[in-house]
């Protein structure tokens, strides 16, 4: 794998949990 796909994949991932989260905390926050 070169540098560049690994650092692509590891943005891709923290990402995608930072949208996950968010999305959690929006819908623990609604009524």
């Amino acid at each position: 794998m070169t540098p560049f796909a690994s650092e692509f994949l590891g943005t891709a991932v923290y990402v995608f949990l930072g949208v996950t989260v968010t999305a959690n905390l929006r819908l623990a926050r609604a009524p």
